[in-house]
């Protein structure tokens, strides 16, 4: 697992400051456009842009693995998985905040200039649609701890 934050508590002190780790080595801000096509992209565009694939909160959830990782935003699912390596934040936030999740709000927030739409166009795999099952399962997944594709 690779720390993105740190506790250090000062001796006689009940305080405990949280200090945000950034990534060993970020990759640079344009990798991901440069990448080499992948058959897994290319097969995924094919498939998500062609149909109106309903995916439920169920299944995106089930998809939340650091090896199979799928995001909802704005309304639609998109596969990540290969983007944690490119990610400019580091993989594990990407994992903590989006993988298997509506990350919606969290990339608003973030993100608000990226056209996510276009930038992930080629791992679009459908339409969100929480409200297609009744899956009655809680929200709080934040156990979850990442270990490396690599």
């Amino acid at each position: 697992m690779l720390p993105i934050a740190s506790t250090a508590t000062q001796m006689g002190s009940n305080k405990t400051r949280i200090f945000a780790r950034q990534p060993a080595k970020a990759p640079p801000p344009l990798a991901w456009l440069s990448r080499p096509r992948d058959p897994r992209a290319t097969a995924i565009a094919a498939a998500g842009q062609q149909s109106s694939r309903r995916v439920s909160k169920r299944e995106l959830e089930s998809h939340g693995s650091a090896t199979d990782a799928w995001t909802a935003i704005h309304g639609v699912v998109y596969d990540i998985t290969a983007y944690f390596r490119f990610h400019p934040g580091g993989a594990e936030i990407l994992f903590i905040e989006a993988a298997g999740k509506d990350s919606t709000a969290v990339f608003d927030e973030m993100h608000p200039w990226v056209n996510v739409a276009w930038l992930l166009k080629d791992y679009r795999i459908g339409l969100y649609a929480p409200e297609s099952e009744d899956d009655g399962g809680d929200d709080d997944d934040d156990d979850r701890t990442m270990t490396s594709p690599e």
